[in-house]
């Protein structure tokens, strides 16, 4: 995930594990194209969609084997083999702090030279740069992604949730880099509502009885 690097902490949100940077705004507004720089990764299309969707798929953002010598490596890391099923189901090796991310695969590495190889691709950091409209991005550090195949019995749904707070300003824009081909819809570890941008937009909020600022459904 690529941010702008001002940034104001959001005071209400100290005690919430995590990212930082998901409560806190900026005085930095994203691109509104009237620098009238051109596009470095975006096609014309590309931008239409961005604007009205609020999100934007960009393929082959890195090598294929940049993507696959990171996900050799997650797979070496959790300690799991690709090709040994009974590897794949083993208790995590550590409790995690924020107890609503237990289960859902997350793997804790966040300095590798993968991962930053990944973060700093050219494609990459100039997509970012077509939608904050300025090359002054700071990066922030996020983690990886190993999921399974849901066994016999098991009905795992996943959970709609922001990464961010809404309340902050701007919107907060965060990349999500796919290892694997994702073509089956019932499989991966992303979802995404489509046009959420303009409902936060023009102010709805969830109902603070049922839901939170971050789980929204």
């Amino acid at each position: 995930m690529m941010q702008q690097h001002t940034e104001m902490a959001n005071k209400a949100h100290e005690a919430i594990p995590g990212n930082p940077s998901t409560a806190t705004s900026s005085k930095t507004k994203l691109n509104d194209r009237s620098n009238s720089k051109p596009l470095r990764v975006l096609s014309e299309e590309d931008w239409a969609f961005w604007i009205e969707n609020g999100y934007i798929v960009i393929k082959n953002a890195v090598p294929k084997e940049q993507a696959k010598a990171t996900a050799d490596f997650l797979w070496e890391f959790d300690e799991k083999d690709p090709n040994d099923p009974e590897t794949w189901y083993a208790p995590p090796r550590a409790e995690m702090k924020m107890k609503e991310l237990t289960g859902t695969g997350m793997v804790e590495v966040y300095n590798h030279q993968h991962l930053w190889n990944n973060r700093q691709t050219p494609k990459v950091y100039d997509a970012f740069v077509d939608i904050w409209g300025t090359e002054k991005l700071w990066v922030t550090i996020d983690r990886a992604n190993l999921n399974m195949p849901q066994r016999p019995g098991e009905n795992k749904k996943g959970f709609i949730h922001w990464d961010y707070d809404p309340e902050t300003k701007p919107q907060n824009v965060q990349g999500v880099l796919a290892l694997a081909d994702q073509t089956d819809e019932n499989m991966g570890g992303f979802q995404c509502i489509h046009g959420c941008t303009e409902t936060m937009k023009h102010g709805s909020r969830p109902n603070p009885k049922t839901v939170t600022i971050f789980s929204p459904m």
